[in-house]
């Protein structure tokens, strides 16, 4: 089972952040795993309150039971719940179609869970170009026009004088 260690969504206050229906929508179809770690999650659409403290913790510390549906929709969300990724989240919803209200104050694990909840694969496609990292860069240059070099001989002492150089 994977397992990742969240850096926003193990923090109640940031989960607060996240409007409650929305939070509500994204791990209600779980709750038969929250209720087994003590957790009543109540109806989406008449819920007030929730324990947003015990819900943190049980984020935090997923146990073997838990869905992977859910740890997958965590670990892609909990990624993406910074300024950057919302930045990198933004566009690609509102131009696939998203309704989006600019006018109210959201943050980034708030608009995370918006787009994860209009299209998972919004979120997992940002996420890889999010935390891909480009190659190291290697620079070659050719000599200039009309100057030819001569190439080195392949003798056994260039090419293990060439092996040891690289594993330096």
């Amino acid at each position: 089972m994977s397992r990742f260690s969240p850096a926003n969504l193990n923090n109640p206050d940031i989960v607060r952040t996240i409007e409650l229906n929305r939070l509500l929508k994204l791990v209600r179809p779980h709750a038969k795993y929250f209720d087994g770690r003590g957790l009543t999650l109540p109806s989406t659409g008449t819920a007030t309150a929730i324990d947003i403290d015990l819900l943190a913790e049980i984020i935090e510390s997923p146990d073997d039971n838990a869905p992977q549906e859910l740890l997958n929709a965590l670990g892609y969300i909990d990624a993406m719940a910074t300024p950057a990724g919302m930045d990198a989240l933004l566009p690609a919803a509102i131009a696939a179609g998203m309704p989006f209200d600019s006018g109210l104050d959201q943050t980034p694990a708030d608009i995370a869970v918006q787009v994860w909840l209009f299209d998972p694969t919004i979120v997992e496609d940002q996420h890889a170009w999010f935390t891909w990292k480009p190659p190291r860069r290697a620079d070659c240059f050719q000599p200039a026009a009309g100057v030819q070099k001569r190439l080195l001989a392949l003798t056994p002492d260039h090419i293990n004088r060439g092996q040891a150089d690289i594993s330096n």
